[in-house]
């Protein structure tokens, strides 16, 4: 059995969290007592495309009016893309990678970092 950190009173945003590692991530926040906001796609608890900055915005700042702070941030949402070569590659395959992949964490981070000064 793997030891759990205690993260008891600490409030944890884990992008992409629906499956995978965000997911195992969240629940070994949980089990450690913190507080978890989970954001993905699918979810229920905070519905968001990590790719759109409004949504980001959003999310960061509903968080901290939820819990007056967040202690930890886990940007993890990302695809590895479609199986193309370079020429072959499509745009839009390009550009969805990218949004995720890049620009998600880059627009998290900030707002993120935005909502608790």
């Amino acid at each position: 059995m793997a030891a759990v950190i205690q993260f008891a009173n600490k409030v944890v945003i884990v992008t992409d969290a629906g499956s995978g590692t965000g997911a195992d991530t969240a629940l070994l926040l949980a089990e450690g007592g913190a507080k978890v906001v989970i954001v993905g796609a699918e979810l229920l608890v905070a519905v968001a495309d990590v790719s759109e900055m409004h949504m980001v915005e959003k999310r960061a700042y509903g968080t901290v009016n939820k819990f007056w702070a967040f202690h930890y941030a886990v940007n993890n949402a990302g695809i590895s893309g479609a199986n193309y070569d370079l020429p072959n590659l499509p745009e839009n395959v390009w550009d969805e990678t990218i949004a995720l992949n890049l620009s998600s964490v880059f627009y998290y981070t900030k707002e993120q970092l935005a909502a608790i000064n």
